[in-house]
Formats: structure tokens, C-alpha cells, sequence
């Protein structure tokens, strides 16, 4: 007998309801919860012998099975259809898509808008020139072109999560709303500011269900405030509690820097992210992507800084917090290197070059700039543009016209070249022994020369934040990568034996094993 999506979903959230908590364990519901947590990773990661990342992601599933537990019992209807969403829908296709094709794309990033009324300081997709400089012309998709882009992600490869991203999203928040109401059998997640956020908006975003939140902020008042703006902190601290009030699932976004880092690696700072009903955090680790890149490279984390962040957010994992960690660099080892390219996720985000430029190029293939709906990039923050979204869903790549975004993906080399060149490479080695490359999974931030430098030609242009690929940004991020990857090499086993010893993980084996490769490489 086989249920529906629908049915399925009012079985489990009444099973939830009904069932006291050890009830709940007697009937095997969190073991199911757990497994379905860990079978995405494991079924998508063959992991190639990593215990220690074996065993972080089963922790992961132990954790949040009791928080998705709550969420599917004592939340509205809306918001827990959402989670229901999350980790049942199209699973089963994300699945197969990945065993026939090696990679599977489970979330897209779409940036409805490049434009933002803050200015802050580290801004990596400079949304501050919109309009006021002709390679930053105003640019928004309409519910039509978001949900088309949907619609083909969804149908070819089982994608179930939309990440939503800037300019600021809120700017169009009821057109996000119209497409996530059409797609009721996705999730999604909302990156802002927090400026828009009031008991209104909220109130339709928990109407909504689909519709999670990560509120942007950088740890103290004082900084939050330096970096993002005025009265930042305090609006992020007041849309953090409403959002608690409506039941919706939340956690901040953090970009850590060499000025924060000490302040958001402390227990008592993740206590008081969980007390306040947070159900995530996520880290995305400063990049040197800016209009003001020289400024950019001076809040990078030192190669001491970036090993601290990874170990003190396993060591909350280890330690059974409630909430789910995600660390934008770090987490490479949970998802075997790189995600961009096709390999996990796509980013659809307005092109930053001139309309004229834009209209030279489209042209060629009988187009205008006007049928051009938004660009495709490898990843957010490897901004070249692979791609221009046609009106009639086509795709433009710099020498070929592509029926639709799935067979663009599949068979263009600006994404083949990410997702097959050196990040295979990168994999193989890892299934070798050589672990700590989940550690240094950046195509441009960590491999500049090996990475980048090999496939920066098959883009059409490079968005005007993105410059590393320049001469003098090439030496200087080659020089900061191999001060990383010697770090890491041999910290990596220390790191893994402290854990250890903190938390008998069982992993001596695997620590010496890890030694070996560590001395190998060292001659």
C-alpha cells in the first residue's frame, strides 16, 4: 500500500502529537526521523572512510530529530508542512538522480533582487552600486521566471530547497510568497537583513510554512553594527523573537572574520542562540569578494582562526546541541569537497555587467537583453557567469544555446569544468586517505591556481566583486591558500585526537591513520 505525500504527512505530525516522548522512542519514530537526517548525507557521500565525518553526521541526525520531532507536533500546520517538506519530499528522487549522474543538485540560490538598502561592509555582491553604476543595472525576477527555474530544477533532478539570497529578498517577499504557493512541496530559506521583518511580514511568512529565515547579524551589538549599519543587531534580535512567537523555523547567519571569531566560537554565545528558539546557525566564512577587495582581504580568517571555527562547531555538534550547525567552508568534509557547479547547487543571480554588454552577447543567438530573466554562477561566491536565463526558459552559455537549465548544467563546460576538473581530483584523493582535503574544499579561495585558473575562461564575464582571478589577487590568495592547506594537514589529526579524547569517539585507529597521511605528505 502506498501513501500519498499528503497522508504520509498527516500520519507522521499525528504520530508526533499523540506519542509522549518515550513512546516515541518505544515506536521507533526518532530512529526513523534519525535515519531519514543521516541517509540524505550518507546515501548522497560515499565519505570514502571518513569516520570522524561519519560519525559527526550521525550526531546531526541524533540532534535535530528531536527538534524536526517538536517542529511536526507543536508548530501551525503550515510550518510543520515545511519541515515534512524538508526531509521527505523528493528525497527519494534527489536519490536516484544522484546515483545515475554522481551529483545531484538538492537546494539552488536564487537572488530575486540586486538590490539592498544597507551598505554593508563586507558585501560580496555589491549591491550598494545598483543603479548607481552602469555594470550594476536594477534587476527582478517575477514570480513567472522564479517558479519556472523551479519547476525544471524540481522535475529533472528532485531539488526540494530554495535558498533565497540578495540584494534583499524582503524587497520581494510577496513575490516569493506567490511562488513558494505554487510550490508547496519544496522549503525554502530567506537570507536577510531583518529591516523588513515586523509582526505583518512574519505573520505571512508563518502563513506561509515554507518559508524558513536566517537572520543576518555578526555576534555582538558592537560589531553587528560597525559592519551591516545602525540599529542592525537590535532589529535582528526583535525578528529573531517574533519569529519564535509564530512558531517559524529560524537561526542567524553569521559571516565570521578575524574580528568576531573569538565572540561567535563561545559556548555561552551558542546557548543564547538555542535559548532564543533558533534552529540553526549557519557560518559563512568572510571571502575577498567585493567592490572594495582590497579592503576585503583584511577580515580573513588566519589559517589558527579557521581550524577554531571547525572544531568548536563539532564540539557543539559532539556535545548534543539542539540546533543545527552549518559552516560554509568547514562542512566540505560532510558533502565530499566543493558544492558548486552542478555538484550540490547553482546560483541564479542578476548580471552585473552592462546592458549593452549583455545585448552584444545574446544577440548572437537571435535574443535581446530584454529576454535575458537572470544569470547562472557555479556558486555565490564564485561569481563568473556561466549562463543567461531566457524568457522562454533556454539557456545562453558563452558559445552554445541550451534547450533548458538541466541540460545546460549537465553538458556546459563553465559547469563541467567545476564539477568534473580538479574538484574530481580533489575526491579521488580523498578516497585515498587524504581527508583533510574536506577541509579545503574552495575552487578559487583554496586551489587558485589548481582550480580556478583552469576553467575561468568557459564564463562569459566574471561579476565586477569577482577579481581573484587578477594577477595580483591570484598571488596573493595562492600565497594565504598554502599557509591553510599546511596548517590543516597537520592539524587535522590534533584536532580529530582532542575531540576524540573529549568525547570517546573511537577514532584512534583513524587518528593514526590520518598521522600517516599527514607525515606523507610532509616529505
Amino acid at each position: 500500500m502506498r501513501f500519498s505525500d499528503k497522508a504520509k504527512f498527516k500520519l507522521l505530525r499525528e504520530a508526533c502529537k499523540l506519542s509522549e516522548r518515550e513512546k516515541w522512542k518505544k515506536w521507533g519514530l526518532e530512529d526513523k526521523i534519525i535515519e531519514r537526517i543521516v541517509d540524505g548525507f550518507v546515501s548522497a557521500y560515499p565519505y570514502y572512510g571518513n569516520d570522524f565525518a561519519k560519525k559527526i553526521v550521525r550526531k546531526i541526525g541524533e540532534n535535530m530529530a528531536c527538534v524536526f520531532r517538536n517542529k511536526l507536533a507543536d508548530s501551525r500546520e503550515e510550518t510543520a508542512r515545511g519541515i515534512f517538506n524538508l526531509i521527505v519530499i523528493y528525497a527519494d528522487k534527489l536519490r536516484e538522480t544522484r546515483e545515475k549522474l554522481g551529483h545531484g543538485l538538492f537546494t539552488i540560490v536564487i537572488n530575486p533582487t540586486n538590490v539592498c538598502n544597507r551598505k554593508c561592509k563586507e558585501c560580496y555582491i555589491g549591491s550598494s552600486q545598483v543603479g548607481m553604476d552602469g555594470r550594476f543595472p536594477r534587476r527582478e525576477m517575477s514570480v513567472d521566471d522564479m517558479s519556472g527555474i523551479i519547476e525544471q530544477m524540481k522535475n529533472y533532478y528532485g531539488t526540494n530547497f530554495v535558498t533565497w539570497s540578495g540584494g534583499e529578498p524582503c524587497l520581494r517577499l510577496d513575490k516569493i510568497i506567490s511562488v513558494l504557493k505554487k510550490h508547496d512541496d519544496i522549503a525554502s530559506l530567506m537570507f536577510t537583513n531583518n529591516d523588513f521583518l515586523n509582526s505583518e511580514t512574519i505573520e505571512k511568512i508563518a502563513e506561509t510554512g515554507n518559508l524558513f529565515i536566517g537572520n543576518s547579524f555578526e555576534g555582538s551589538r558592537e560589531y553587528t553594527d560597525r559592519i551591516r549599519g545602525e540599529n542592525a543587531y537590535d532589529k535582528a534580535m526583535k525578528a529573531m523573537q517574533l519569529e519564535t512567537e509564530k512558531g517559524i523555523f529560524f537561526g542567524p547567519s553569521i559571516t565570521p572574520t578575524n574580528e568576531n571569531i573569538d565572540e561567535i566560537t563561545n559556548e555561552e554565545f551558542a546557548k543564547f542562540l538555542i535559548k532564543q528558539g533558533a534552529g540553526f546557525i549557519y557560518y559563512f566564512a568572510n571571502m575577498p569578494i567585493s567592490i572594495n577587495v582590497d579592503k576585503c582581504f583584511n577580515y580573513l580568517l588566519s589559517p589558527a582562526q579557521r581550524l577554531k571555527l571547525n572544531e568548536f562547531k563539532s564540539s557543539r555538534i559532539l556535545e548534543g546541541d539542539r540546533i543545527l550547525y552549518m559552516d560554509f567552508w568547514n562542512d566540505g568534509a560532510l558533502v565530499q569537497g566543493c558544492m558548486a557547479g552542478g555538484q550540490n547547487y547553482v546560483n541564479f543571480s542578476p548580471p552585473h555587467m552592462t546592458k549593452e554588454k549583455i545585448n552584444e552577447h545574446v544577440k548572437k543567438f537571435g535574443y535581446s537583453e530584454k529576454n535575458v530573466v537572470t544569470a547562472i554562477l557555479p556558486c555565490v561566491f564564485l561569481q563568473g557567469i556561466a549562463g543567461f536565463v531566457m524568457s522562454d526558459g533556454s539557456v545562453i552559455a558563452k558559445k552554445e544555446k541550451y534547450v533548458n537549465i538541466p541540460y545546460f548544467i549537465e553538458n556546459d563546460e563553465s559547469m563541467k569544468s567545476v564539477r568534473e576538473g580538479f574538484q574530481k581530483q580533489i575526491r579521488e584523493r580523498m578516497k585515498n586517505g587524504e581527508h583533510w582535503l574536506g577541509s579545503a574544499p574552495c575552487m578559487f579561495y583554496d586551489w587558485p591556481e589548481e582550480g580556478l585558473s583552469r576553467f575561468a575562461d568557459n564564463f562569459i564575464a566574471f561579476q565586477p566583486t569577482f577579481r581573484i582571478h587578477e594577477f595580483q589577487y591570484l598571488k596573493k590568495m595562492k600565497k594565504l591558500s598554502d599557509m591553510w592547506k599546511s596548517h590543516i594537514i597537520r592539524e587535522y589529526p590534533n584536532m580529530i585526537e582532542r575531540l576524540n579524547e573529549k568525547y570517546s569517539l573511537g577514532l584512534e585507529s583513524y587518528i593514526e591513520e590520518q598521522r600517516g597521511v599527514a607525515r606523507k605528505l610532509a616529505v
